[in-house]
């Protein structure tokens, strides 16, 4: 191991390097890696702005149906927000 594996890397190092691999993460929703990356890039990388960019990537085709969301403990949740408030 040389003295540069050896040292502690900052977090925006960290992040930084989760971020430029953030695609290659197995099993990850493109869009939303895209829409994750990009808001980091943009430095809007805040709780309403990753909600608001996952809300508005993911469609659901209900089919006239209705969805009911469950948080915490089973919860339930009056809307796709809340209930992605409680994952984040």
């Amino acid at each position: 191991m040389n003295a540069k594996e050896n040292m502690v890397k900052t977090g925006k190092v960290v992040l930084d390097t989760f971020f430029q691999n953030i695609n290659s993460i197995a099993g990850i929703d493109t869009k939303i890696a895209n829409t994750l990356l990009e808001l980091y890039k943009e430095g809007k990388f805040t709780e309403n702005n990753v909600v608001r960019g996952i809300r508005n990537t993911i469609n659901f085709s209900l089919n006239g149906k209705s969805m009911l969301l469950y948080g915490e403990n089973a919860s339930g949740k009056s809307s796709f927000t809340d209930s992605y408030l409680m994952v984040i």
